[in-house]
């Protein structure tokens, strides 16, 4: 495996995985980590970068009350907690990223999104769009193993009978898990909801883009954790930042969840050849 671009040295690795730190990261303040998918950890290293002034703008992606995917633009604090949390339905970024490098009150941006998101933006910098990707001062991307068009999403609630007006939050593990507002969870059985997936899910072999600054999500930690790998110079400096700034607590990811990361990684990658035989 090659050295991780902008990587002096590799301080870690767990098996095929390179990466110059691995922590489990949650956000200190708990409406934070409530709001957030799994302790928070990409809202509050948002939150500082736009403390330390890393950053100006970040391209989040909203929802409606039926849990249809926006992209959006986020400019401050209460823009990025609105952000928060997975969203699973698909929808591209690049329209959003686009609108926000053409202004000129926009100097530095976060990028979030899922590894054929955040892939797409190095399609940019290959065709030498540098007045988008010169504006982008931090990539994160979020563990992947599906996504869904928006009416599959919704197509599984009617199934399971539930009005996604009622569903405050969503998960996969080990099932496709819609909580709800009553505190009941109603799940979907994941073998199901992956035959109902994106038709390019099937041909993607990334669980993480390495083009990212940072790789995050909740495989590998314990319950209310990220794990957040990190990938480059720029990412050790936003993670730092957060760190720094007091607003998310860290603590060493255990080789076992390191292992379990892997698993996904290879995972992903044997499943176009899978389909492909």
């Amino acid at each position: 495996m090659q050295k991780l671009r902008g990587c002096d040295s590799v301080l870690g690795s767990a098996m095929g995985l390179e990466y110059k730190e691995a922590l489990a990261v949650r956000a200190k303040d708990e409406a934070v980590a409530r709001a957030g998918q799994d302790g928070g950890a990409v809202t509050a290293l948002l939150l500082a970068g736009l403390r330390k002034g890393l950053i100006d703008t970040a391209v989040v992606m909203y929802r409606d009350d039926e849990w249809r995917p926006k992209p959006g633009i986020a400019r401050t604090e209460e823009e990025v907690i609105k952000a928060a949390g997975s969203k699973y339905a698909y929808m591209s970024l690049m329209a959003k990223l686009r609108e926000a490098a053409a202004r000129e009150d926009v100097k530095a941006i976060a990028y979030i999104g899922t590894p054929c998101q955040i892939n797409a933006l190095q399609a940019l910098e290959r065709a030498g769009k540098r007045e988008i990707v010169d504006k982008v001062k931090l990539k994160v991307c979020l563990f992947c193993t599906h996504s869904w068009e928006w009416k599959s999403i919704k197509a599984m609630a009617d199934e399971l009978g539930i009005d996604l007006r009622d569903v405050v939050k969503m998960d996969v593990k080990g099932k496709l898990l819609f909580h709800l507002k009553d505190g009941s969870v109603k799940e979907y059985p994941l073998k199901k909801a992956e035959e109902l997936a994106r038709a390019g899910c099937g041909q993607c072999t990334d669980f993480y883009s390495s083009y990212a600054d940072l790789a995050v999500g909740s495989i590998g930690s314990p319950e209310g954790w990220s794990t957040v790998l990190v990938l480059s110079d720029r990412g050790k400096e936003f993670l730092d930042a957060a760190i720094e700034a007091g607003l998310v607590e860290t603590k060493p990811v255990e080789e076992k969840g390191l292992k379990l990361v892997e698993k996904f990684v290879e995972r992903k990658r044997a499943r176009k050849k899978e389909k492909a035989g």
